[in-house]
């Protein structure tokens, strides 16, 4: 995750907290059917 804050240094703030909290749902998906659905 370092390295995706790294690059999100010069982006908004708040497309940065889209992009982290879409990032997390992904990881945390409790299924492969709800990560495809979200992807």
């Amino acid at each position: 995750m370092a390295k995706v804050h790294e690059k999100l240094k010069n982006v908004p703030n708040r497309l940065c907290e889209l992009v982290m909290a879409d990032i997390y749902d992904l990881h945390f998906a409790a299924t492969s059917a709800v990560y495809d659905e979200q992807v």
